[in-house]
């Protein structure tokens, strides 16, 4: 079972689909490496005001996830 997504991966793909995502990645080759890498320094910059949703919705899938399974256990491999 994977585990929920955190804020800051709800915000990437958020970001991508965005035109701002579109047109930053025009300039930097298209590719997803290169995505993942702006967006994180989109995401350093942005205010903890601008974070609270993407907090917010990572709470929720966490809460949902833990209904769902309430025996998992996080363990790498």
């Amino acid at each position: 079972v994977p585990r929920p997504s955190n804020c800051f991966f709800l915000f990437r793909k958020e970001f991508a689909r965005t035109t701002e995502g579109k047109a930053y990645l025009k300039t930097v080759e298209g590719k997803q490496n290169n995505m993942a890498r702006i967006a994180g320094l989109v995401w350093r910059e942005m205010s903890e005001e601008k974070k609270k949703p993407y907090r917010r919705m990572q709470e929720e899938l966490a809460r949902e996830h833990k209904l769902r399974n309430p025996d998992y256990q996080f363990a790498p491999e």
